[in-house]
């Protein structure tokens, strides 16, 4: 059944029998990268704060608005806690997170009693734990036990902290006072435990974090003790009739701020303070007060930058990238196998009394780090037994999970501060395992710990060398780029590096001038950064064909030489078919007939020339039958010609020759509900199919509950 009044958007089952409803319009299937998350007060759920739908209307292109349900929504509240509520946060988050895919900004806006939830998640007991949040926003944040104060005399209140008192200590916190006991205060049941924690009668309740007379050392430990990463902005409403009116608003405020400041926590301090006008909920509120809540919510939500054809003001327009050769490699750059290039992770690094070794402690705090969850691995394919306690062995195995656990439990326990090679070996190894196993929002987050790579922080004092690995200054401009939501510094980060590139071939030339004898050696190394130039063209046109920038793209790759190597053709190729190109794409591999081929089969089948394009894998299937690449793109070309069920053979054939990558679970699954409304009993056979296969089969192959749409 549907309304006309009802909000377009989306409703998701988080956890368990709790939902959230994402505002997004009605024929949207895209992933907002970044979330506002609104959490409301005692009483509230889904659509009861009237101004809730006015922030959706004003979010950015990239945002959308998730109104989070709560065990203690709606009536719920009196039985529950601030514990369980960031529990329930937490799940929320991480569903988003790894589940819907948002990799960008996640941002709590707190309403009412909803701020204490919001404190309750950046200071409370076990914060180190739960997913990191970006910013977060107080909206009418105000005291439960002083808003009491107004509307039961003092000794209503002591009688009934007394029974809740007595019924804790006797062990009955759980158990729900009586109506009389709380003289009807309350439309909802309450136990004794919750009244405690908001009525706070010793000024040290759980739900007490807003209350004016509070204590300078509490206030240090929630205000004053806010992780460094997330801002803050208070919105506090100037005639907030739950407020008392012997609480200096602006004064209070003040204080709270001052905090923040001395904890040297994130505020935005020019927005916060109070907004003239307001009520508690902005319910039949002058245009001014409302706007003067939802224009301070907006200026939280950054906006996506302004595209354009490599608009690149600060580097050089001729670009350090030049007419070099392309490349765009994704999966050769985050392949986590060391690198000979790579700095030895068992050398120790020098240091001298002029210039003592740098301290990178950091980056390994346990804080930055998140926990990896199972619930999104079907329980067949969790494992069964411990995996080995050694990297090299995880990664020779694709057992990347496995490697990110590992890589970041020998960060925070077993390595030296000054231990930089090892350091950002370890770094490598982790935010490449992530990538690997479809866990990039999480790498995307933990990279930002890195900030600016390009200070002179990780630069060698005697040398001015950089400390950080190629590889590993390759894979964070990308992930930088995702983490803070901006594509355009990932452009720019290619061409920073360019610059580099550009800067250790002009040495490399200028050594071979002086010293002829060193030919060989640095003809090697010469040729490595040649190399990395032509990886970096073509990463440039890859970042602006995510930006959606396909014109500029096309104007770039228009600019880069060609490339000798067939990967890097095979890479230039594939981008040009995204730009539509399917000409430019066969120029890329002209001479090599199995690429030209594949090339021209996917061109068909972007033209939806299904059955063309079979012709041509079923050729090139005939000349390689072991390739499972031609087969399971003839399979699709089936399945898009109608020929429903020889698709549904071929790619089961493929599997009982021991295959299981994410392509072919995933189209077989997508078969399976399109053949049968028992889809999800066939799913779960797929399942149980891939993980009695030996090991060596799945390899490399880390399954999720998306692979097989489940």
């Amino acid at each position: 059944m549907t309304s006309n009044n009802a909000p377009p958007g989306k409703l998701h089952n988080y956890a368990g029998k709790l939902v959230a409803f994402e505002h997004v319009a009605a024929d949207n299937d895209d992933i907002q990268s970044n979330g506002l998350f609104f959490i409301g007060g005692l009483g509230d759920g889904l659509f009861t704060v009237p101004f809730a739908a006015q922030i959706s209307h004003l979010l950015p292109l990239t945002w959308s608005l998730v109104q989070v349900n709560l065990s203690s929504s709606y009536g719920g509240w009196g039985t529950s806690s601030l514990g369980k509520d960031v529990d329930e946060l937490s799940k929320c988050v991480d569903y988003f997170r790894n589940v819907v895919g948002m990799c960008g900004k996640i941002i709590f806006m707190g309403h009412s009693t909803g701020c204490q939830d919001v404190m309750h998640y950046l200071v409370g007991p076990g914060k180190e734990s739960r997913p990191p949040i970006d910013g977060a926003i107080l909206q009418a944040s105000v005291s439960d036990r002083q808003a009491m104060e107004g509307q039961l005399s003092e000794e209503q209140r002591s009688n009934t902290n007394k029974i809740a008192a007595e019924w804790v200590a006797a062990g009955r916190g759980e158990d729900v006072l009586s109506s009389a006991a709380t003289h009807g205060f309350f439309d909802a049941p309450i136990c004794a435990r919750r009244w405690l924690s908001l009525a706070s009668p010793n000024h040290d309740g759980e739900d007490d974090y807003f209350s004016s007379d509070l204590s300078d050392e509490q206030y240090q430990k929630t205000f004053g003790s806010l992780p460094k990463r997330t801002r803050l902005c208070i919105l506090y409403s100037g005639k907030d009739e739950y407020v008392p009116e012997y609480v200096d608003k602006k004064a209070l405020v003040e204080k709270w701020i001052g905090f923040v400041k001395r904890g040297s926590g994130l505020l935005d301090e020019k927005n916060s303070g109070v907004v003239e006008g307001a009520t508690h909920d902005l319910k039949n509120n002058p245009e001014e007060a409302i706007n003067g809540v939802l224009s301070r919510v907006e200026v939280q939500l950054p906006r996506r930058s302004t595209r354009g054809p490599v608009d690149l003001s600060q580097a050089p327009v001729s670009g350090p990238l030049g007419s070099s050769s392309p490349t765009l490699s994704n999966s050769q750059t985050l392949s986590p196998t060391h690198s000979q290039r790579s700095p030895n992770p068992s050398s120790r690094p020098t240091s001298s009394p002029a210039f003592p070794a740098k301290d990178f402690s950091r980056l390994l705090r346990p804080e930055l780090y998140h926990p990896l969850p199972t619930t999104d691995i079907p329980a067949p394919l969790r494992p069964s037994s411990p995996p080995p306690q050694d990297l090299p062995t995880l990664l020779s195995t694709s057992r990347f999970r496995a490697a990110a656990v590992l890589a970041a439990n020998l960060l925070t326990t077993a390595t030296a501060p000054t231990d930089h090679p090892t350091i950002f070996a370890l770094l490598y190894v982790r935010l490449a395992s992530l990538t690997l196993c479809n866990a990039t929002a999480l790498a995307a987050q933990e990279v930002k710990a890195l900030e600016d790579l390009n200070s002179a922080l990780y630069l060698d004092p005697l040398t001015s060398a950089h400390l950080v690995p190629w590889e590993l200054r390759v894979l964070a401009v990308r992930l930088q780029g995702i983490g803070f939501n901006d594509p355009r510094r990932g452009v720019v980060g290619y061409f920073e590096l360019a610059r580099d590139a550009r800067r250790a071939l002009t040495a490399l030339r200028k050594t071979l001038a002086e010293d002829p004898e060193s030919g060989d050696a640095t003809l090697v190394e010469r040729h490595m950064w040649e190399e990395r130039l032509v990886d970096l063209g073509v990463r440039v046109a890859g970042a602006l064909v995510e930006m959606e920038d396909l014109e500029g793209a096309a104007m770039h790759l228009r600019t880069l030489g060609e490339g000798a190597d067939r990967v890097v053709g095979a890479r230039r190729a594939l981008l040009w078919l995204r730009l539509g190109d399917v000409e430019a794409a066969r120029g890329c591999v002209g001479g090599i007939e199995e690429a030209d081929g594949v090339v021209l089969a996917l061109g068909e089948m972007a033209d939806g020339k299904y059955e063309d394009a079979a012709m041509i894998w079923e050729q090139l299937a005939e000349r390689d039958g072991g390739n499972e690449m031609y087969a399971q793109n003839l399979a699709v070309c089936m399945l898009y010609s109608g020929q429903i069920d020889e698709a549904k053979d071929m790619l089961e054939d493929l599997l009982d020759k021991g295959k299981s990558f994410h392509a072919l679970t995933f189209n077989l699954s997508t078969i399976y509900e399109l053949c049968t409304d028992r889809s999800r009993q066939l799913k779960l056979q797929l399942v149980e199919k891939v993980a009695a296969m030996p090991e060596a089969d799945r390899a490399g192959w880390e399954k999720t509950n998306a692979d097989f749409k489940l």
